[in-house]
């Protein structure tokens, strides 16, 4: 299983964002462009990384909704073995 795609909303500096991923991506930008805010949202999913108050936009939020919504990419055969109440009748 490949994550594909990372949409993440109201986390530190990202007020809404979506970012295509590949086999290969890096990131590269100044200090405090949002590099380690990216992949702390990401880790918070997982639960490996706690998040809290502190983590929603200081400024620039236009809802009080924070979250980030992973979109992996199977393999045929993690998709011949996915359960069938998983499936919603296509692959992405």
């Amino acid at each position: 299983m490949k994550l594909k795609k990372a949409h993440i909303h109201n986390f530190r500096s990202i007020i809404d964002t979506s970012v295509d991923l590949y086999p290969y991506s890096i990131f590269v930008g100044a200090n405090n462009a949002g590099k380690s805010s990216f992949f702390n949202a990401l880790r918070a999913v997982y639960d490996d990384y706690k998040w809290s108050k502190e983590d929603f936009p200081k400024t620039g939020a236009t809802d009080e909704e924070a979250w980030a919504e992973l979109t992996f990419g199977l393999s045929d055969d993690e998709w011949d073995n996915l359960a069938d109440k998983y499936k919603d009748g296509g692959r992405s």
